[in-house]
């Protein structure tokens, strides 16, 4: 029975949240930006549900998502899932970690896709410390 009870929950288990991450990484290439969205948004739910909504697992696809809002024209949702991923790189690794930069440099190019140029700025030259 545990190994049946196993697959049941196999389509919503976290560990799929990794090659799932990577399916979405196929469609951003693609170009095929609301396939990617949707495939990270999948994963952050998957994960999210399982190891909590701060969970260092969270990261990858928070800041895949941030790019594929970015490079969807959606500054707005590009910002807010940016400044998610940083809230989490901080938390789990410490703000100095050169994951942070990563997502330092995501949320900079959201600012200035939103014209936010004096808010960009700032991110751009903090990634470049670390």
């Amino acid at each position: 029975m545990a190994g049946q009870e196993d697959h049941r929950q196999g389509a919503e288990h976290a560990a799929l949240g990794q090659p799932l991450n990577g399916l979405g990484s196929v469609a951003l290439i693609r170009g095929d930006f609301a396939t990617a969205a949707e495939t990270y948004r999948r994963v952050l739910a998957l994960v999210g549900r399982q190891l909590g909504p701060d969970a260092p697992g969270l990261l990858g696809a928070t800041t895949n998502l941030t790019e594929t809002l970015h490079r969807a024209g959606d500054a707005a949702g590009s910002i807010r899932t940016g400044e998610s991923a940083l809230a989490i790189c901080e938390r789990s690794f410490s703000a100095d970690n050169e994951r942070c930069a990563d997502v330092l440099t995501h949320l900079a190019r959201a600012h200035v896709l939103a014209g936010h140029l004096d808010v960009a700025a700032p991110l751009v030259d903090r990634a470049v410390v670390i």
